[in-house]
Formats: structure tokens, C-alpha cells, sequence
């Protein structure tokens, strides 16, 4: 894309997305799906938009992302409060024990500790320390979740991906890296995605966390606490909650094929499409398209290994292949 084009698309944008009391949802849409550019902290609105966790009217932003927040930070104070006092003997078994749901509770933890510590591990982000941590963790108030599992357990495994949603996990010395922060005032932006998937975890039983959840909402958390605004970059952690359960029911979108980066490129087209994630089929196809002369020439073993570490590509050419797939269907039909 020449400097010309970049700069009109910025311009569109600008246009769609300030110009009006009332987003047009459709035209953002159609420009999302070619990609949202990185400048000007457009991806973390688009994605709010498009996801439905902000209306089109602007107008009613600050009463929803108001009440949204104060809806999360309740849950934060029902899961996460400390109390000391409990009459509770922690041998009691019973299903309505509070020791037995504390026991039942870091069952789930331990898994979601081992997968948020191990988060885009190519990456520094998730081990640095967030902006803004929540006041009541690092003044004590709530409990760090971290503290309740294990460390002798989790310090002894790192992850090897290989693409497909497949990763390996083997044992390997423990890094400085995966630790907690030692400043007490400060939280890791892991800690920080343990803790949603832990709320998320609480209020939905009949679901819990599942394997693979924490590589949903990497991007997503990455997109919202990158965000060039700090009013908006502030509120990351309750707006990335809001906005993960309004995506969780969908697949990890390709998001363990490729780097980080390009995953936000194609979770922009992705979010754009008016059927709504119909367009990742074609993105699929596209890639073994992208690499048919290889599969047709090797044997089963190593097609495999291929999907399964797909190699690197320029993801704009795979989002412009995918739409052009779709729009020939779109004429025969």
C-alpha cells in the first residue's frame, strides 16, 4: 500500500469514526475488513464496536463502559475479596463447602496459571508490568491469585507450539521471566488475563476454562491495554472481560498459526464480516491454497508437520485470496 492510499485510509477512518454522532456500522465494517491501521487507537474501538460491547450511537459510550466496569469490579470484590474468617473445617467435603469449592477453585487455577504464564512466550509484553494495577490486589485487599497455586509445580514446564491449536509442554528450568513481579505494587499483564479467565471461570460452571481460552483473549487484552488513550488503556482489564464473552463461543481463530501481529491483521477481517466469522472458512482455504504445490508433491506426514507450522506469509495476501473466494461463491449462489 503506497503512503498515499495509507494515508487516505486513515483519513476514512477519521471520517467514519469522528464525523458523525452515529457510527455507521456497515462502513466501518467495510473498512475493517481490509485491516485497521495501528496509528490513531483505532483497533480497540473497532473491535469494541463489532463485537457489540459499544452501540454505533456514541451518545450512550460513557453509561455503558460506566456500568460495564462497576458490573466487573463487583465480580472482582464477590471472587477475589479476602476473608479470613470462615467457621468452614477444610476436610469437609460436603458440595456446598466453602474449603470444597476453594479445593475445586484452584483446580481450575492451576491450569489457567500454567497457560497465562506461558502466553505468547516470543513476546516481553505479558511479563511486564502493567500501567495500572488494580488498586485493591496490590494493596492487599484481594488476594493475588498466583499465591494459591503451586510454584514448585508450574516453574517446571515451558511450551513448545506447533500451530493448529496443537502445543507441547517439556520440562525446562525455570525462567526469572515466568515469575511474579517482586515490587508488590506492581502486577504483570499475565496476572492481570489470569484473573479475568478465573472471573470468567466463576460465573460460568457449566463451562469453566477450557485449554486455548487464554489464546482468545491474548490479543484481544493486547489490543485494549496498548491502546495510545490511557482513559481507555486505564480500563483494559474489565473492557477485555466484556468484550472475551461476547467472543467466546467462537474457535481460536487461527490465533496459535501465526505471530501476534498478524493475528490482530486477521481478526480485523474477521470481526469485520457481515456474517460473522463465515469469512474465516475462506481464510483457511486460502492458506492451503497458499501452499498447495507442496502438499500435492510431499506425503501425509509431512503435510501435516506443514498445517501444522504453517510457514510465514504476507497475511494481506491470504485476507485479498479468502475475499475473492467468497465473492466468486457469492456469484454462483
Amino acid at each position: 500500500m503506497t503512503s498515499a492510499n495509507y494515508k487516505a485510509r486513515l483519513q476514512e477512518y477519521d471520517r467514519v469514526l469522528n464525523t458523525s454522532a452515529v457510527i455507521n456500522k456497515e462502513q466501518l465494517a467495510q473498512l475493517a475488513i481490509h485491516g485497521i491501521p495501528d496509528e490513531c487507537n483505532y483497533r480497540s474501538k473497532v473491535w469494541r464496536i463489532l463485537l457489540n460491547y459499544l452501540p454505533p450511537n456514541k451518545s450512550e459510550w460513557d453509561a455503558i463502559l460506566m456500568k460495564k466496569r462497576e458490573t466487573y469490579a463487583q465480580f472482582l470484590e464477590d471472587f477475589l475479596r479476602t476473608n479470613s474468617k470462615t467457621e468452614d473445617h477444610p476436610l469437609n467435603f460436603e458440595p456446598d463447602s466453602p474449603w470444597h469449592g476453594f479445593f475445586r477453585d484452584n483446580d481450575v487455577l492451576l491450569q489457567i496459571d500454567k497457560d497465562v504464564r506461558r502466553l505468547c512466550p516470543d513476546m516481553s509484553f505479558f511479563q511486564s508490568p502493567t500501567q495500572f494495577p488494580n488498586k485493591s490486589i496490590v494493596s492487599k485487599d484481594m488476594e493475588r491469585l498466583h499465591t494459591r497455586v503451586s510454584q514448585g509445580v508450574l516453574a517446571s514446564s515451558v511450551v513448545v507450539k506447533h500451530g493448529i491449536g496443537f502445543a507441547k509442554i517439556k520440562s525446562a528450568p525455570s525462567t526469572c521471566e515466568l515469575e511474579p513481579l517482586q515490587q508488590e505494587s506492581e502486577e504483570a499483564h499475565w496476572e492481570v488475563v489470569e484473573r479475568i479467565l478465573f472471573i470468567y471461570a466463576k460465573l460460568n460452571p457449566g463451562q469453566g476454562y477450557v485449554q486455548g481460552m487464554n489464546e482468545i483473549i491474548g490479543p484481544i487484552y493486547y489490543t485494549m491495554a496498548t491502546d495510545g488513550d490511557a482513559s481507555w488503556r486505564e480500563h483494559a482489564e474489565a473492557d477485555t472481560f466484556h468484550v472475551f464473552t461476547n467472543l467466546i463461543w467462537i474457535t481460536l481463530l487461527l490465533s496459535q498459526e501465526f505471530s501476534l501481529p498478524d493475528v490482530l491483521c486477521i481478526w480485523d477481517s474477521l470481526l469485520a464480516d457481515r456474517k460473522r466469522f463465515d469469512f474465516l472458512i475462506y481464510v483457511c482455504c486460502a492458506m492451503i491454497i497458499h501452499v498447495r504445490e507442496d502438499i500435492l508433491t510431499q506425503d501425509f506426514p509431512h503435510n501435516m508437520k506443514l498445517l501444522q507450522k504453517f510457514p510465514p506469509v504476507d497475511v494481506r495476501e491470504l485476507i485479498n485470496l479468502a475475499m475473492k473466494l467468497r465473492e466468486k461463491d457469492e456469484v454462483r449462489s
